[in-house]
């Protein structure tokens, strides 16, 4: 059973942060969130050391193909105990397919569906539906979905920073959202972790490297 006084002093124990685009360095180091991390129970730890195996941007190379990296999914996400995290997984992997696909399509590639991607895995909703509506700007989901016009706008305008600000936005203002209801327990733990690396991300972040970055990312999927 989860010790609230325990959580309670870990989330304190870490600085808030401000505003993402503010943001010079993250809040606290790499090495001083791991050794806060240790407060965590055991599978609890776990599982957060699972979410940044998934979704830390720094923790996958360029030349990691998608095949590899489903393959890392497929295998690690059964072992996640927690319902939330799966739940956070699960959106970003969603959202990074999207992405991804219409990427290949401003390529003027095809999104073909590998047997890799073709098995339950947490990002397969959209899969099917992009297939079947690909000739369409975007894919038919602009009202479910409507921050991908502005997406597709970015990638047309070849505007790499701006997409990159635009994508890191969405997630933040997600995991805003998410934060609700949720202060001194797993969950916030999680958030925080997240927020952590999108922070690093922008921090890290030149124009020199990000043109390089998006023209990269044009021919990968899972890495947004």
């Amino acid at each position: 059973m989860t010790d609230t006084c325990q959580y309670t002093t870990l989330i304190c124990s870490l600085p808030a942060y401000g505003s993402l685009f503010a943001s010079r360095q993250t809040p606290i180091s790499r090495f001083q969130m791991e050794r806060r991390l240790t407060l965590l129970e055991e599978n609890d730890a776990h599982d957060i050391e699972i979410l940044g195996q998934i979704l830390d941007w720094f923790r996958h190379p360029l030349n990691r193909s998608d095949e590899e990296l489903l393959l890392l999914i497929k295998r690690l996400v059964p072992e996640v105990h927690s319902s939330s995290i799966k739940h956070y997984i699960k959106w970003r992997l969603e959202f990074r397919t999207l992405i991804a696909a219409l990427r290949k399509k401003h390529c003027g590639q095809k999104f073909d569906i590998h047997k890799e991607w073709s098995g339950s895995w947490p990002g397969n909703r959209w899969l099917q539906h992009i297939v079947q509506h690909w000739q369409e700007p975007v894919f038919g989901l602009e009202k479910h979905e409507p921050w991908l016009m502005e997406v597709k706008r970015l990638l047309e305008n070849e505007k790499a920073a701006q997409l990159e600000k635009y994508i890191l936005m969405l997630v933040w203002a997600w995991l805003e959202k998410e934060s609700f209801g949720h202060e001194f327990d797993l969950e916030a733990v999680a958030i925080y972790r997240m927020r952590w690396d999108l922070v690093a991300r922008w921090t890290c972040y030149a124009r020199k490297p990000a043109e390089d970055h998006f023209k990269n990312l044009l021919n990968q999927s899972l890495e947004s």
